[in-house]
């Protein structure tokens, strides 16, 4: 059995969604809607208030702008939990997080055989529905992988961790309850897993906004001793590959929001970042000096 909690723009999710659910699921389940027509919650709070709510042993923390494509995804997921190391189950997400702040996607490895992010999803543009594409990363070809942390589009965690985790309020905003939550579980000891037999359509738009700078920000000051973490090996060409790839991917989010690099990055890590990635980020520094 399984509780769904969607943070809702109503009081009630879409017949669409609701009619989507009940004929894909296979099992019996419920939706916790946490109606914010009023926004009155930030997302983390409404998803504790869900979770308080919750009255099945599995809950299932979902968007409310995706599809299921996959029939029985409940009966799936069940069985991925019956592995009793598995925390967190979702289908995206980094198996490399950067000491520096930045991104997750942003970190890809240019080399398939290095991919540093897993997921599979179907993404389809919220303003013209017939553009779509299936993303598929998996380069070692695994039924599941073991991540870092799961994208909050859709991810599911027994109840019975939340004795012990819970999504830190202190955030605000809309921005890392996902990769929070994420850090947490894998403190307490357990696996994080993206997997690939539930197919979910997300049908939206990104915006990394001020708002979502600001929440890295404070997502990477908070586990700042803990980072780097990683599920796989990588040799330290690949390291330094991944972390020259982050750090071009946040200049660019930057430069989109009138952010500066010197009002994002504190000297010590200008420093750091200068040591490991050399003349790459060197370069970067001297040109935005000139």
């Amino acid at each position: 059995m399984v509780s769904i909690v969607i943070c809702n723009r109503s009081n009630r999710i879409s017949p669409v969604l609701e009619k989507n659910i009940s004929e894909t699921i296979g099992i019996e389940y419920e939706v916790v809607c946490i109606d914010n027509s009023k926004n009155q919650y930030n997302i983390f709070q409404a998803y504790n208030i869900g979770v308080a709510k919750a009255r099945y042993p599995l809950i299932c923390f979902m968007h409310d702008d995706i599809l299921y494509h996959t029939i029985d995804w409940g009966k799936k997921l069940l069985q991925h939990f019956q592995d009793p190391s598995v925390g967190m189950v979702g289908i995206a997400g980094p198996t490399y997080i950067s000491k520096f702040p930045g991104i997750w996607w942003g970190i890809n490895h240019r080399d398939n055989q290095t991919n540093s992010t897993r997921q599979y999803n179907l993404d389809t543009d919220r303003f013209n529905r017939s553009d779509h594409h299936l993303t598929l990363n998996n380069p070692y070809k695994e039924s599941v992988s073991e991540v870092v942390a799961l994208d909050g589009l859709f991810f599911c965690i027994p109840k019975k961790l939340f004795e012990k985790i819970s999504f830190d309020e202190s955030f605000g905003g809309f921005h890392f309850y996902d990769i929070d939550i994420s850090i947490q579980i894998k403190q307490l000891g357990y696996r994080n897993l993206c997997i690939y037999d539930i197919l979910v359509e997300h049908i939206s738009t990104s915006n990394l906004s001020k708002e979502w700078i600001f929440a890295s920000r404070k997502f990477f000051s908070k586990w700042k001793h803990e980072l780097p973490i990683s599920t796989y090996f990588y040799n330290q060409e690949q390291i330094v590959k991944m972390e020259e790839n982050n750090l071009q991917t946040m200049l660019n989010i930057l430069s989109a929001n009138q952010i500066s690099f010197f009002k994002y990055y504190s000297l010590r890590e200008i420093l750091e970042i200068s040591f490991k990635c050399k003349a790459f980020v060197l370069k970067k520094i001297l040109k935005k000096l000139c």
